[in-house]
């Protein structure tokens, strides 16, 4: 019976005269070969970039959660941090449901995003074809945000290897925006956005803590008719962050305001 070490050996002398060694990846001297960790983004959200450490170049991030949950907020973050950093961006929009307004008050700079406005998810998945064929994007964005879990789960998986497999060796972050995973194994960052809740204020308690000096006074009604007495104002959306997969760190969970 050959030993390991001769069956190396004839393994290596069989491949390498055959010029197979590049092509399937393995070393003459079956040396172990650390992967790199991959060049990360951050996004300029403290508390997610603290619990992923950025999002992955050359790989797929797919962040889920429901409506309210954040995903759009993180989309226009990682926008505005790289087209302030002069990288250019390309937006996906499978649903048509992007506001330029809002992205430009988050400090995107509009000049630099491509935004493709799809009417099918058909055309979407075209779309991203063709705009990770051609390359030279620092992220695009496939936003599937609109889109019916039910519909976004019938997509083969084999398009999210594909997109992935496109930006391996590239310096573009791909990131899929959906309401649940569905990309599994073809991502190697998976965030779950989660709302725990929102805090009201009534309208009186809004105008007393404000800048007007109005205090709470029964007068309030007369001296605003237009505001109805029983209004109540957002002050805060409680949200929550989970990593359900990170190939470069430990999952985890953490609050995010």
């Amino acid at each position: 019976m050959k030993s390991a070490a001769q069956v190396c050996a004839q393994i290596g002398a069989t491949l390498e005269p055959r010029g197979l060694q590049k092509e399937v990846g393995v070393a003459s001297t079956f040396t172990w070969r650390q992967d790199r960790a991959p060049e990360t983004v951050l996004t300029g959200v403290a508390a997610i970039d603290a619990l992923t450490g950025g999002l992955p170049r050359a790989g797929l991030t797919e962040i889920s959660g429901p409506p309210s949950s954040g995903r759009t907020v993180l989309e226009l973050a990682l926008f505005a941090s790289l087209t302030a950093n002069g990288e250019s961006c390309a937006l996906i929009d499978a649903e048509d449901a992007f506001d330029p307004a809002s992205a430009q008050a988050m400090g995107v700079n509009l000049d630099r995003l491509l935004w493709v406005r799809c009417q099918s998810l058909e055309q979407a998945l075209i779309a991203t074809d063709l705009v990770l064929g051609a390359g030279g994007f620092g992220a695009v964005v496939f936003d599937l945000a609109g889109v019916p879990a039910k519909r976004a789960r019938r997509i083969p998986l084999s398009y999210w290897f594909r997109f992935r497999r496109a930006v391996e060796g590239t310096p573009t972050v791909l990131a899929l925006i959906d309401e649940e995973p569905c990309a599994k194994s073809a991502a190697s960052l998976v965030l779950q956005l989660e709302t725990e809740g929102a805090r009201w204020s009534t309208m009186s308690n809004a105008f007393q803590n404000s800048e007007s000096g109005i205090s709470k006074s029964p007068l309030l009604s007369n001296l605003l008719p237009g505001i109805p007495s029983h209004g109540r104002l957002l002050e805060e959306i409680r949200r929550r962050a989970k990593v359900v997969r990170n190939r470069n760190a430990r999952p985890g969970m953490l609050k995010i305001g």
